[in-house]
C-alpha cells in the first residue's frame, strides 16, 4: 500500500462490521491512525484489535450516531487521544427488517435517526473540532481570488 494517510486521524462510523470495517482497515493500512466508531462495543473492539494486531494505531468508541451526546464523547474521545480528526467517513447506517409498507412511525423515527441525522450530527460535531494543519480548506481561498479577479 502507499500509506497515502501517514499520520492522518481517521473516525469511522459503523466500523465494527462490513464495510466500515473494510474502510476502518484499509486506512490503518494505508497509515491513518482509526478510531473505531461502533454501535456494539465487542465489535468496534474487535476491529481496533484487527488494527493494532497488524502495525496500526487504533480506538474504539461505542457511539449511537443517533444521539447528539454519543456523537459529542466520540469526537471530544478522537481529539483527546490522537489531538486532531483529520478524516470523517460517515458509514454507520441501519435498515428496518420489513418491507417499507409496513414501517412504523418508530421504524421511520429510527432509521432516519441513525441514517441521515446519524452522519449530520457526526459532521456538524466533526465541524466543531479544531482543523487539522494538514488541512487546508481550498474553497474560501479560490472564492476570494475570484472575487478580486485575481
Amino acid at each position: 500500500m502507499t500509506r497515502r494517510f501517514e499520520g492522518s486521524v481517521a473516525v469511522v462510523t459503523g466500523a465494527g462490521r462490513g464495510m466500515g470495517r473494510a474502510v476502518a482497515l484499509r486506512f490503518a493500512g494505508e497509515g491513518a491512525h482509526v478510531v473505531v466508531a461502533e454501535l456494539n462495543p465487542e465489535h468496534g473492539a474487535e476491529v481496533a484489535e484487527e488494527i493494532r494486531a497488524a502495525g496500526g494505531t487504533a480506538a474504539s468508541v461505542a457511539v449511537d450516531v443517533s444521539r447528539t451526546e454519543d456523537v459529542a464523547r466520540l469526537f471530544d474521545e478522537a481529539v483527546r487521544v490522537y489531538g486532531v480528526v483529520d478524516i470523517l467517513v460517515n458509514n454507520a447506517g441501519i435498515a428496518v427488517a420489513r418491507p417499507i409498507l409496513d414501517y412504523t412511525e418508530a421504524d421511520w423515527d429510527r432509521q432516519m435517526g441513525v441514517n441521515v441525522k446519524g452522519g449530520a450530527r457526526s459532521s456538524i460535531s466533526r465541524r466543531r473540532r479544531p482543523l487539522s494543519p494538514r488541512l487546508t480548506p481550498r474553497w474560501p481561498t479560490t472564492r476570494a481570488k475570484a472575487r478580486s479577479g485575481k
